[in-house]
């Protein structure tokens, strides 16, 4: 899976000490957080029935309407 090949990326340019060859903090958890939701929420839409996910089409425009 990708988090896992991106635990392993930040894994390995910790252990070589060369963290400005990885993504900052704020980027790769952010990166985690939208991957693990994407996949979730595929799943979720696949169990209830839908044949296919188009995850292009996924994004958060509601959700910032809300919060200003």
């Amino acid at each position: 899976m990708v988090e896992q090949w991106l635990d392993s990326w930040e894994h390995h340019v910790v252990q070589q000490q060369q963290s400005k060859k990885f993504l900052s903090s704020q980027t790769a958890q952010g990166l985690r957080v939208t991957l693990r939701s994407s996949r979730e929420l595929t799943a979720q839409l696949l169990n209830d029935g839908f044949s296919y996910v188009m995850t292009a089409a996924f994004n958060q425009d509601a959700a910032e309407v809300n919060s200003n």
